[in-house]
């Protein structure tokens, strides 16, 4: 099924790339004017102030504000910005954002400078709708023209008549009567493609207003926000994990469980942390909050599992694996835990029985088992 729509979407393309190839689509004079608004913008090293990418924007009102794609300016200390008809504008600062889609409004310093903007779009593009960019990067190229091909949310799938090169992302997409649809989010960076990924924005967009900060000040302002959010907190203390630094990891998934404490998955990473810092103790505690707000997932039974028999405490490891298996009867890690607690409590027989099903389900699990009990390996 998933190649027979791959098949479509190819088909669809070629259809529309020899249809916009046997004729040109007229612009109209609205989209024509509305394009003036369009911006090219550069983005500079917040270290060495180096030019790091290129991308677009779009003015959206008298007083200089520009919409931008949020991710542009990651690692960017400042941007500066240009019309068809003048420029450098610096952009100033940042005045407001929607996080859901990932947009900024911006500062522009025009100096006065009066600058036409273009209006957004009463209702969002439908599939099959033509839209058009312009492209600011190539004085006279003109627009590229496309035309939606799925929506789900915000998020549009776009199929333009060429290419669309990388320095468009942010570009404003309009519709057929010159109102902004759309900004353009995703390209295709490793070759060029006519595909593209944009969010829809209408006139009743909103953003989180405050006074104008500089870009780095903002930058600090969300890096601090990042830190003390419980997204931020559960990036580092992986961070930590994954660098087996776990008893770094523990202090931010205490922290991460008083602001989530309903979240089973954040009382599950500090029990991990806890077990692998040999906190058998603690370890046993967390899981058993993860099973107190997950107790279906046979999973937190298996972890609480290996909770105990860490802390040596055989009899409730067996208890909790063999719940694990009852809800999963064919987990080969379960059986296999539960064969070498056996081993470890000197119960041969009951291990050897967790050795036949392993046959059937990891051949290798139940040589290992098989070789523990000839060496006399205990937990």
């Amino acid at each position: 099924m998933k190649t027979f729509k791959t098949y479509i979407c190819i088909i669809q393309g070629m259809v529309f790339l020899f249809l916009s190839s046997a004729h040109v689509f007229a612009v109209t004079p609205e989209v024509e004017k509305a394009g003036n608004s369009t911006m090219s913008i550069e983005f500079f090293d917040k270290e060495d102030g180096k030019l790091i990418r290129k991308g677009c924007g779009v003015v959206i009102d008298q007083k200089g504000s520009i919409l931008v794609y949020n991710m542009l300016f990651r690692k960017a200390l400042w941007a500066t910005a240009r019309t068809d008809s003048g420029g450098p504008y610096p952009v100033e600062g940042i005045c407001g954002e929607n996080r859901d889609i990932k947009l900024w409004e911006a500062v522009l310093k025009t100096e006065g400078t009066a600058i036409a903007p273009a209006s957004l779009a009463a209702l969002p593009p439908a599939v099959g709708d033509r839209v058009f960019m312009k492209n600011p990067w190539k004085k006279g190229d003109g627009f590229l023209e496309g035309k939606v091909l799925k929506k789900n949310g915000a998020k549009v799938k776009l199929l333009f008549s060429s290419n669309v090169p990388a320095n468009l992302k942010g570009a404003p997409i309009f519709d057929c009567s010159g109102k902004i649809a759309g900004i353009l989010t995703d390209v295709s960076m490793k070759k060029e493609s006519p595909y593209a990924l944009a969010v829809t924005v209408t006139s009743d967009i909103r953003f989180n207003e405050f006074n104008p900060l500089g870009i780095l000040d903002w930058k600090l302002k969300l890096e601090k926000e990042w830190k003390e959010s419980p997204k931020g907190i559960r990036h580092a203390a992986n961070y930590h994990i994954m660098s087996k630094d776990y008893k770094s990891a523990i202090p931010l998934l205490k922290k991460l469980v008083k602001k989530v404490p309903a979240q089973a998955d954040a009382w599950s990473r500090l029990g991990y942390a806890y077990g692998k810092s040999d906190e058998f103790g603690k370890s046993i505690e967390a899981y058993q909050k993860v099973i107190e707000l997950a107790p279906d997932n046979p999973r937190n039974h298996f972890n609480l599992g290996q909770a105990f028999a860490g802390a040596g405490q055989y009899k409730e490891a067996v208890e909790a694996t063999q719940k694990a298996i009852s809800m999963d009867p064919d987990n080969h890690w379960a059986h296999y835990n539960l064969g070498v607690v056996y081993l470890a409590m000197g119960n041969v027989e009951s291990a050897m029985k967790e050795k036949e099903i392993l046959e059937k389900l990891r051949p290798n699990l139940a040589q290992r088992l098989v070789s523990m009990k000839e060496k006399g390996v205990s937990r």
